[in-house]
């Protein structure tokens, strides 16, 4: 019981609780469920999650990124991988381009020299 009242003493950037009720009594088991009681004002559910988000943006701007490092090695690892696939394919597609290419000015090249040829032995030289 001590270490759950410890628990909600809570003092921090966003909670401040400012007064603890304890009273002792022999277990009845009436109650099925425990839930905090605020004032008018107070905060509901919603704010509540809100406020536990804010508390881990908090934890990892004050302690920095090192839980995201692992996270991000495993994102390199599979990036890298996509790259590698990718710069394959790159590769592969400018040579068949190149390949290509290099066909089409071998066939022109042939049909230019014959063309020479012609013109060389209408003009007899």
């Amino acid at each position: 019981m001590e270490r759950f009242i410890q628990a909600v003493n809570i003092k921090n950037t966003l909670i401040n609780v400012t007064d603890l009720e304890k009273e002792y009594f022999t277990p009845t088991r009436e109650y099925e469920r425990f839930y905090k009681l605020v004032d008018d004002g107070e905060t509901d559910e919603r704010l509540d999650t809100a406020a536990d988000l804010l508390k881990e943006l908090i934890h990892v701007s004050k302690n920095g990124f090192y839980d995201l490092g692992t996270k991000i090695d495993g994102l390199g690892d599979d990036l890298g991988g996509k790259i590698d696939q990718n710069r394959i394919e790159i590769t592969s597609e400018i040579r068949s381009t190149r390949d290509d290419f290099k066909s089409h000015f071998d066939e022109r090249i042939i049909m230019i020299e014959h063309d020479i040829a012609q013109i060389k032995a209408k003009i007899m030289l």
